[in-house]
């Protein structure tokens, strides 16, 4: 699956090896999550279902969001960088 993304995106620019884990941990921050959990119908777990999607997407904002710079550091690092180009047994 992996390949077929980095196939994908190598056909319109250039990127970084490492592009599609950065763009996944990078991510919506939720927008998705919340309007599909607003369009659940009434029932009786629907409060839960909203409360739980909110505590995911906060979760998501204070975590993804402020690592996301540390891990492209990380992985843009010449020894990551030295790591990939190695082969592999």
């Amino acid at each position: 699956k992996r390949q077929v993304w980095r196939w994908l995106l190598r056909r319109f620019r250039r990127v970084s090896p490492h592009a599609v884990k950065i763009l996944t941990w990078g991510g919506l921050r939720g927008g998705i999550s919340i309007a599909l959990a607003l369009s659940v119908p009434e029932f009786r777990g629907r409060n839960m279902v909203l409360g739980v999607t909110y505590v995911m997407v906060v979760f998501s904002l204070l975590v993804q969001a402020t690592t996301l710079g540390r891990m492209v550091r990380h992985l843009s690092s010449p020894t990551t960088i030295s790591e990939q180009a190695a082969p592999r047994k």
